[in-house]
């Protein structure tokens, strides 16, 4: 059974704190309505645009995006923050929230533009030969701003080498990435979506969308 995993407001189980250099490419958001407070994350796309996971956005009025933060919860010089309405949400048209299908979704920020510093990139998509790759066996790691406990179609899923470690709650639309011998720079392949019902620490894979599959609908709906 699949649960989205974007409800509260910690980090990925068993992970490790990343600083600046290393988390340039994901975002935090927060998406506001009338009955309660979500987290989510989410990768930079371009300058007018972010990614994330479609379940995120559905249902909020809008949605505070904070690029190149290391802690959320406090305004740092480095922070980008933009306030993106609700009519600036790109929703996939077949999303099915029954069993996350096309659980994607692109928001066109306000302006001004993002401007690329040290703490603030876009994220690295596959290209050319890497769009027909099934990265099967290639190392990988999700970020995320989601709890660190546990108080289908076009999916990608990570397997969990140990019981304690995965993607949780409030790591939705975050960055699933991987990493190839001889390249410098980690490639984003997915897009975090959910995980087992059973839990953050009970083992079983997460779930991501395949940034591949949709590589022709984020072209077609990342800019303003």
């Amino acid at each position: 059974m699949k649960s989205p995993v974007n409800v509260r407001d910690r980090r990925i189980v068993g992970g490790v704190k990343l600083f600046h250099t290393a988390i340039h490419t994901k975002l935090p958001f927060t998406f506001n309505s009338v009955v309660v407070l979500v987290l989510c994350g989410g990768s930079v796309l371009t300058i007018r645009s972010v990614l994330t996971a479609a379940h995120c956005p559905i249902g909020s009025s809008s949605t505070l995006v904070i690029a190149g933060a290391h802690n959320r919860n406090v305004v740092e010089a480095n922070q980008q923050r933009r306030t993106v309405p609700s009519s600036g949400y790109r929703i996939h048209a077949n999303y099915n929230p029954s069993n996350l299908n096309n659980d994607i979704a692109v928001l066109i920020t306000p302006t001004p533009n993002f401007a690329w510093t040290t703490a603030g990139q876009p994220t690295r998509r596959p290209t050319g030969a890497q769009l027909s790759d099934l990265f099967v066996g290639d190392r990988s790691r999700a970020t995320g701003w989601g709890r660190v406990t546990n108080t289908g179609q076009h999916q990608l899923s990570s397997e969990t080498a140990q019981s304690n470690q995965g993607t949780c709650n409030g790591d939705s639309g975050g960055v699933l990435s991987v990493e190839r011998p001889g390249h410098a720079q980690w490639v984003q392949v997915g897009v975090t979506s959910f995980g087992a019902a059973a839990g953050c620490v009970a083992g079983f894979p997460s779930g991501f969308a395949r940034m591949t599959h949709f590589d022709a609908w984020i072209n077609a709906n990342q800019n303003p």
